[in-house]
Parts: structure tokens; C-alpha cells; sequence
């Protein structure tokens, strides 16, 4: 088979090929693919990289990347979650894309919670109709993170909060005070906030010390996701493994520097 591949390659390349250096990068990439040890864009560019130190510009890597595509060696669930990656990344930050980024986050939602989460309702009214929440979904999950914030932490949830901001920018004290707004009994006590990136991470988890302290009865419980966090979910699902397990390490880290928590 590595000669059928060799022989691919030189196809690849209409017999422009200057020496066999191209042949041994492919071949490499091929195995790394079949390893599962390829999954990105970007560890395309590290392979090459590592192969040839700036030896290729990145235009020259991008096209290796569409070759590795157009020859079908790159498999199409990797196609696939590079779209979603390079989607992303082209949604500038700030108001004008703000509703891209949004409608990215719900879609995205439903592939990573779907099977836990129903109902997904996107700039659903509260308040007669005065204010509106980004995302809201039902919580009706029997397993998983979602059911076990409930059974296990005893968390009032029936309702999970989602607001996504598309910020060039850390998140400031209003965008934490709107996400406690939308609590109540009848909604629950638990929201995500999912944003663009997380510079200060302890002016982060200051604010949410005082959201969990906010209610002398209820407690409120707030996580912070961004881009990458989003990506890195993504990457657990396509590998087979649980999204949930980035929620579970951001619960665990507020119930670890949360000083009177109870969790």
C-alpha cells in the first residue's frame, strides 16, 4: 500500500516532483492520518513545518491542506470539523457579526448537548416580553453533566440559560449581572456564558465568587466558555469522547475556589 501511495502522490504532484522529499512528507502525513494523530488543520502545518523548518510559506501549507482533501486522504469527519474550526474563526468580534456568532453557538449547542437538552428556544421573551434570552433550553437529561449538576449537586436547573457575546473584549460586570437576571425558581439557577475569549481569569472567577454568593438560599452558578473551549468540545465528540467533560473541569474549578461551596 505504500506504493499505491507513493504512486498517488506522484500523481498529486503531475510528476513535478524535484525529489522524493515530497514523497516521504505524504507518506508520513498518511500514517499520522491513519493514527489519528492528524486532526487539524494546524497539525497539518506543524507536520510540514517540522519536516522542512520555514522552508514553506502559508499559502505553500494551505495547498498541501487542499491537496490532502481533493485526494480524499484526509477523512470527511475531519474535513468536516475543520469547516466548523475556519466558520468560527471568520466571525469577527463585535456587534456587526454578533448575530453570526449567535446562530454559530446555537447550532453548535444542539450537536454538543442535543442528546441531554431538548427545546432549544433561541431569543426566547421573559418578563411579558420586556427582555429576551439567547439561548434556553430544557433540561430533561436522565445522564450526562446536565442531569448530574441536578442529582448530584443538587442544582435547581429545569431550564439551562445560554448568552453568547461576541466580544473583542473580557466580559464586564453587565454581562454577568444579565445572565443572573434571567434566574428564578421556575427557570433554575444555571446559566453559561459564551464568549469570544478569557484574558483576566481571576477577575473571571471574582465575578462569579459573587454570583454563587449572590443568594443566601439558592445558590447561582455561572461558567464561562470561549472560543477555544467550544473547539476543544467539538474535538472530544468527534473523537468519541464527552464535550461534558470541559463543563465538568469549569464546574470543578469555581467549586475549588469557591471558599464556602458546598459542592
Amino acid at each position: 500500500s505504500d506504493y499505491l501511495l507513493q504512486l498517488k502522490i506522484l500523481d498529486i504532484f503531475d510528476n513535478d516532483l524535484k525529489t522524493l522529499d515530497r514523497i516521504e512528507l505524504f507518506s508520513t502525513m498518511h500514517i499520522l492520518i491513519v493514527q489519528d494523530e492528524i486532526f487539524l488543520k494546524r497539525d497539518v502545518f506543524k507536520t510540514v513545518e517540522d519536516w522542512k523548518p520555514e522552508r514553506f510559506l502559508e499559502e505553500e501549507k494551505n495547498e498541501i491542506w487542499k491537496i490532502l482533501i481533493q485526494y480524499k486522504m484526509i477523512p470527511e469527519r475531519i474535513v468536516e470539523i475543520n469547516k466548523k474550526f475556519e466558520k468560527l474563526n471568520n466571525i469577527a468580534p463585535g456587534l456587526k457579526d454578533a448575530h453570526n456568532y449567535h446562530r454559530f453557538i446555537e447550532i453548535v449547542l444542539k450537536d454538543l448537548f442535543g442528546a441531554q437538552l431538548t427545546n432549544f428556544q433561541n431569543e426566547n421573551p421573559i418578563n411579558l416580553g420586556k427582555k429576551r434570552i439567547d439561548i434556553v433550553a430544557k433540561n430533561n437529561s436522565v445522564k450526562g453533566f446536565f442531569s448530574e449538576i441536578r442529582s448530584n449537586h443538587n442544582i435547581i436547573c429545569p431550564y439551562i440559560i445560554f448568552e453568547s457575546k461576541n466580544l473583542s473584549h473580557d466580559l464586564e460586570n453587565p454581562h454577568y449581572d444579565q445572565i443572573v437576571g434571567r434566574f428564578s425558581y421556575e427557570k433554575g439557577y444555571f446559566g453559561i456564558i459564551i464568549c469570544r475569549k478569557i484574558e483576566n481569569k481571576e477577575k473571571e472567577l471574582e465575578q462569579l465568587r459573587e454570583i454563587y454568593n449572590k443568594n443566601r438560599f439558592d445558590k447561582y452558578y455561572v461558567l464561562v466558555i470561549d472560543d477555544n473551549d467550544i473547539k476543544n468540545m467539538l474535538l472530544l465528540k468527534e473523537k468519541g469522547l464527552k464535550p461534558d467533560l470541559i463543563l465538568e473541569s469549569k464546574l470543578k474549578e469555581l467549586a475549588f475556589n469557591f471558599a464556602k461551596a458546598e459542592l
